[in-house]
């Protein structure tokens, strides 16, 4: 579950479920992929083909 409070004071609640201890990616890839989905700062700096095969797994 996914809490996220706005600049304005909209709560968003996301449920998912991914298992992510069956993946080959660890806490540092997870924070960094949670990072990228959530937050969505300096995109530019981030392994873009980490974040793709971590899109693909969580879409599994």
């Amino acid at each position: 579950m996914t809490l996220i409070l706005n600049d304005i004071g909209k709560l968003n609640v996301h449920f998912d479920y991914t298992n992510w201890h069956e993946s080959e990616f660890g806490p540092t890839d997870r924070i960094k992929y949670f990072e990228y989905k959530y937050i969505s700062q300096y995109k530019e700096q981030l392994d873009l083909d980490l974040i793709e095969r971590m899109k693909e797994f969580e879409e599994k």
